[in-house]
């Protein structure tokens, strides 16, 4: 990691050479590591997790709208509740299009869901194996941090 001042936007390979340069001599490069292909595979499944959390509040806003769009509101509880699940998976329409569409978008979101699931279990899995364990182990005692 190299610092760069405001300003500093010309970019050549003698300049970016000399500068390097400076730098190492310095003191003020910071090392950095390239991670191994094991490393990289592990960020990768964190990301496909991350975008199934991502994919799954999409598919439950769009239930949601639809829903609140048909004038159907749940009082009950905390929205994706137990309670809230049941009265969604309750709900049917007179229309067949509007039946239709229910049913896509609920089918959309148990498949986000059995996704994300898969994913969770998949790095659950990850994080046993002996690369990761104490890592993993020592990061969930700070609160808000899991597997």
């Amino acid at each position: 990691m190299t610092p760069i001042r405001p300003g500093d936007r010309v970019k050549t390979n003698r300049r970016d050479a000399e500068k390097l340069a400076r730098l190492y001599r310095a003191g003020e490069l910071t090392e950095i590591r390239v991670p191994t292909r094991e490393e990289e595979a592990a960020r990768d499944l964190v990301r496909a997790r991350e975008d199934a959390v991502a994919d799954r509040l999409r598919a439950r806003h769009r239930l949601s709208k639809f829903l609140l769009r048909q004038g159907r509101l749940y009082h009950d509880s905390k929205a994706w509740s137990k309670g809230h699940r049941v009265w969604v998976r309750q709900q049917r329409f007179d229309l067949a299009v509007a039946q239709q569409t229910f049913d896509a978008y609920l089918r959309a979101l148990e498949e986000a869901e059995a996704r994300l699931e898969s994913l969770t279990s998949q790095v659950r899995e990850l994080a046993q194996t002996p690369a990761y364990a104490a890592l993993v182990r020592a990061l969930s005692c700070l609160k808000g941090i899991d597997t």
